[in-house]
């Protein structure tokens, strides 16, 4: 037998076939190691990015350290005097501790004081206005500042599901408490534990709590999700000519025109931050508005809607309104709340799927 004919038959040989397998096998792996660790490098990278340009501080830590330390350099700034150190460090050890959110960023009213601004609107340029029918606004705090957006605006979709007895009854089981935020993130790692979007967990490590890692829109739908909340996610995926996004505002101006009982706020995401969507107005002229809630906007800042001695203007509506010029980001997210999963729906929900909207 000659040198290349052995060659050839120990391809096929019973003795020779496992150690083929074995070095193939090892080989996907490396190479399969090597992608990942090219992807988390790349992502390491896109991640660093957004924190020089946001002033993300790599080391902050979670919400609690975060809060000590942004305290402390408060009192030494004359922002706080000791008293009211004591009263926040205090607020923050209980919200962690008993997982409520301590209330010290939320503003409540606004939407009412809304309806009574459009009801007593007269001349200017709105022709029509559509509201959610509930949400309290949440601000960054001590201890999320620079981070927490996402977390602030899940806070003001679950403070709209509170005010629902369907929602309040799934979600709450009678005592419609806010989570704060530490508690938003072990009830995300619970969703990941049970399949819920197991590949934004491993993008994310598959650890939340005490860090300061950012949530997006999959991360507020599974888990959502996972608590029996029907969501819709919908992906804007390319902007028009003018790098402007009108399908989104028509599809935001359709969403709060629904002939229905209740509709909640929308989670709207794009690179860097995230907002709610509180509602929509259309101009004299057909042009769209949407109307947001910021979490980067101060409780003081919002506090201002609800001053009797001062009626709402069309300055201080422009910390709300937001025209198509002004969101031109390449993609947008959107998560609305549509409604309770059956049993069937619960499992098909553990993999996201959103709608794609060119």
């Amino acid at each position: 037998m000659t040198e290349l004919t052995r060659h050839v038959d120990g391809h096929f040989s019973a003795e020779q076939t496992p150690v083929s397998e074995h070095s193939d096998t090892q080989l996907a792996m490396e190479l399969d190691i090597r992608e990942k660790q090219a992807a988390k490098l790349q992502e390491e990278k896109e991640f660093k990015t957004l924190q020089d340009e946001f002033g993300m501080a790599e080391d902050q830590g979670g919400y609690r350290k975060q809060a000590e330390k942004s305290l402390e350099r408060a009192v030494c700034d004359g922002q706080l005097s000791i008293a009211d150190y004591y009263t926040h460090r205090y607020d923050t050890s209980q919200a962690v501790g008993a997982g409520i959110d301590d209330g010290n960023s939320c503003t409540k009213g606004v939407i009412d004081r809304l309806n009574q601004y459009y009801a007593c609107m007269t001349g200017g340029t709105v022709a029509n206005h559509w509201l959610c029918s509930y949400s309290d606004h949440y601000s960054a705090s001590y201890g999320d500042k620079g981070w927490g957006c996402g977390y602030r605006n899940l806070q003001m979709i679950l403070s709209s599901l509170k005010e629902n007895p369907r929602y309040e009854k799934v979600l709450f089981n009678g005592r419609p408490l806010i989570p704060s935020i530490p508690k938003i993130q072990r009830l995300i790692e619970a969703a990941w534990q049970k399949g819920f979007d197991v590949q934004g967990c491993e993008q994310l490590g598959g650890e939340l709590v005490n860090s300061s890692k950012w949530i997006g829109a999959t991360e507020i739908v599974a888990m959502l999700s996972s608590l029996t909340i029907k969501c819709q996610l919908v992906d804007f995926h390319a902007p028009s000519k003018d790098g402007q996004h009108p399908r989104l505002f028509e599809w935001v101006r359709d969403y709060f025109k629904q002939d229905v009982d209740f509709i909640p706020p929308l989670y709207l995401q794009h690179q860097g931050h995230s907002r709610t969507i509180i509602g929509v107005e259309e101009t004299k002229d057909g042009s769209l508005r949407l109307l947001i809630f910021d979490p980067s906007s101060s409780r003081k800042q919002m506090r201002t809607f609800l001053c009797d001695e001062q009626p709402i203007s069309a300055n201080l509506m422009r910390c709300l309104r937001r025209t198509p010029s002004g969101m031109k980001a390449k993609q947008y997210q959107i998560v609305a709340v549509t409604g309770v999963l059956t049993n069937e729906g619960y499992e098909e929900c553990k993999i996201l799927k959103s709608d794609r909207i060119s």
